[in-house]
């Protein structure tokens, strides 16, 4: 019962906030866009809008079917660092704009056996939310390397000052975010890497950067739980 409240009271929360404040910039854009002949910028943000509500309802209905076994993964074999560096690819705009260098270590590494969709989603959503919340004129590292049975991805920015207690509730559903959306984007990815069968968490790490960090099992037949190497980042997250 209480599961089912929780539930109700986020759902009607992003609905209020995230996809309300959406919905109405579209609207607003309408209004201006009747009063102009030819408005191309105009039209484009409107356009991007509707893209990131979309985006937004795809993952609070993909959460919901998930928990409710409605849907189910489609597992295929793809290379993770293929993925991590089309998205990267995919931000280069949007960071050259913002003085942001996104860099790191991604090498050529196995097959990795996931939903390519969902995990396309899950890296675009926490590199995309390092952009965003990273100072300008700083670099972004993405990090892959292979652990065991896992592949482990590290993505870390200069930004804003994390707290214990941002990291430990920021793939909740309690967490409210100044930018619109942001509190469905983290938590579908925890809904992602849970249903994978992988781990996910926030944390600083020693260079007093802020870390977004996750595993992936590569094999779905075999969910080995991470042996983690005593220099792992995600060994300091404090349960």
């Amino acid at each position: 019962k209480r599961q089912i409240i929780q539930q109700r009271e986020y759902f009607i929360n992003t609905l209020s906030h995230d996809l309300r404040v959406s919905t109405l910039a579209q609207i607003r854009g309408l209004d201006l866009l009747k009063n102009a002949n030819e408005n191309k910028e105009l039209v484009s943000n409107i356009k991007d809008s509707c893209q990131y509500t979309l985006d937004m309802i795809t993952m609070l209905l993909s959460m919901y079917k998930f928990e409710n076994g409605e849907e189910s993964l489609y597992y295929e074999k793809f290379k993770l660092s293929e993925i991590i560096s089309e998205c990267c690819s995919n931000l280069s705009e949007i960071s050259s704009e913002k003085g942001v260098n996104i860099s790191g270590q991604i090498e050529n590494y196995d097959y990795v056996e996931a939903d390519k969709n969902g995990v396309s989603k899950l890296a675009m959503c926490l590199i995309s939310s390092a952009l965003i919340n990273a100072d300008k004129n700083t670099t972004i590292h993405v990090n892959l390397r292979k652990i065991y049975n896992n592949f482990e991805v590290n993505i870390s920015y200069q930004g804003g000052n994390l707290t214990e207690e941002d990291c430990r509730k920021m793939f909740s559903e309690g967490p409210r975010y100044s930018t619109v959306g942001q509190s469905v984007r983290m938590l579908f990815c925890k809904k992602m890497v849970d249903v994978h069968g992988g781990k996910i968490c926030a944390h600083k790490n020693e260079d007093k950067m802020n870390c977004f960090s996750f595993t992936l099992p590569i094999s779905h037949k075999k969910v080995v739980e991470p042996q983690y190497e005593q220099q792992s980042l995600l060994q300091k997250v404090k349960n």
